[in-house]
């Protein structure tokens, strides 16, 4: 028996198809997946925060910071790991950070001094600390019965009534069906 061993380059990430964006070796969160974070129903394609009757419409970087920190809940994210995941490797001041995770933690009426949502970890970043459930999508409606349906199955009690006509006709029954 002849075994294959594939080449294994450690530190390398293996080769992504042309135009996927994923940094610091980790699959890019899924950005059309409905969540439930600490009450609230973030909704990533229309960048909205819902939580009963208050919606909220977030910057798309903040939309994304969010979704980056949701991706693993409880880890903690170096500034390093934010900046190549929710600004794509551009050079962003360490302040512009600070204000999106303050911005960010506005939103969900969460406080940095007692935090429910958003945790800051001195000199080490940020991590997410509230349960992350993911949404089902709505069912799908059952599909409409077209006209063709109809007509299709229009013969089908056409031939039952004329059936149970025939029935009654033969058990004595006078009058319609």
């Amino acid at each position: 028996m002849h075994t294959t061993l594939a080449p294994v380059i450690i530190g390398m990430d293996p080769p992504q198809p042309p135009g996927s964006r994923v940094a610091a070796g980790r699959e890019p969160a899924p950005h059309t997946a409905d969540l439930r974070i600490d009450g609230w129903l973030v909704q990533p394609t229309l960048n909205l925060l819902t939580r009963e009757d208050v919606s909220l419409r977030l910057r798309a970087q903040l939309m994304d910071l969010l979704l980056c920190l949701a991706s693993r809940p409880g880890k903690v994210f170096a500034r390093e790991e934010l900046v190549a995941d929710v600004w794509e490797g551009r050079w962003v001041a360490e302040s512009a950070i600070s204000r999106c995770v303050s911005e960010l933690r506005a939103a969900l009426g969460d406080d940095a001094q007692r935090p429910r949502v958003i945790e800051t970890i001195t000199k080490r970043g940020y991590r997410l600390i509230a349960p992350v459930q993911a949404v089902a999508p709505p069912a799908e409606p059952p599909p409409a019965r077209t006209a063709t349906a109809a007509r299709n199955e229009a013969p089908r009690s056409f031939w039952q009534r004329l059936k149970l006509s025939a029935v009654r006709a033969a058990a004595g029954f006078v009058g319609g069906v």
